[in-house]
């Protein structure tokens, strides 16, 4: 492993663009290498998978684009993982996440003060285990990959879904992917967030806005963890 000063110096270097000049105001670079040293450390202390989910967060927060926080979190990541090897084709934990933002993009959001993931039962969304999404997305990625391999659109198509079941298989690459899509546009949730307007009432018949007495189905973006466990009767 580099040591902290090492990778540091690799950080600023990655940060500059190609002819060298400071890229943005000088206090924006240092709060952006305080964010990159931080999420280090942490790595280097031994959680890498949350110094990866921190820095995607922090620098959402900070109002950084989706391509700079892509671009910072691949940097860290390749520091962190020896058998990266870069190449013209994004591959291992970008190409995972990019497979999981499809397939859970709407069905699941990650609640960072309660530490939980929130899943979309069709009704409301429903605090589950990490353990329960982690086999889930696990399975549905395998899935995923296989149906890739056995129909692929091409032989280069069928090589990038092996290497990805091989990596499944290994364990290696999509939970670090996981850790990323928890920073994704849609998917951190405040808790304050959920259930927040008071006029709608939801039940197991739809959704009630109390202010027009209107009835509709229920909708992910409403945020509603809470449901009656009676129907709704207009006519009661």
């Amino acid at each position: 492993m580099e040591t902290l000063s090492a990778g540091m110096r690799d950080l600023e270097a990655f940060q500059r663009p190609p002819d060298g000049r400071q890229s943005g105001s000088s206090c924006e670079q240092d709060r952006e290498d305080a964010l990159l040293q931080e999420a280090l450390q942490q790595a280097r202390s031994g959680d890498s998978n949350g110094a990866i989910r921190w820095l995607a967060l922090q620098m959402r927060g900070r109002g950084h684009s989706m391509q700079d926080i892509g671009r910072a979190s691949r940097e860290l990541m390749r520091r962190l993982d020896p058998d990266h090897k870069p190449g013209p084709v994004p591959e291992r934990v970008p190409a995972h996440l990019e497979a999981i933002k499809t397939l859970f993009t709407g069905r699941l959001r990650w609640c960072p003060e309660r530490r939980t993931w929130l899943r979309w039962s069709g009704t409301r969304w429903q605090a589950e285990t990490v353990e329960r999404v982690e086999a889930e997305v696990h399975e549905a990625l395998r899935q995923e990959y296989a149906g890739r391999y056995t129909h692929p659109a091409s032989e280069e198509d069928r090589k990038r879904a092996l290497a990805r079941l091989n990596e499944l298989e290994a364990d290696r690459y999509w939970d670090k992917a996981l850790e990323l899509f928890k920073g994704q546009d849609g998917v951190p949730t405040r808790a304050s967030e959920l259930d927040a307007d008071p006029w709608l009432l939801n039940t197991p018949t739809g959704v009630l806005d109390l202010r027009t007495g209107e009835l509709r189905e229920q909708q992910p973006e409403d945020l509603l963890s809470r449901i009656t466990a009676a129907e709704y009767d207009p006519q009661a």
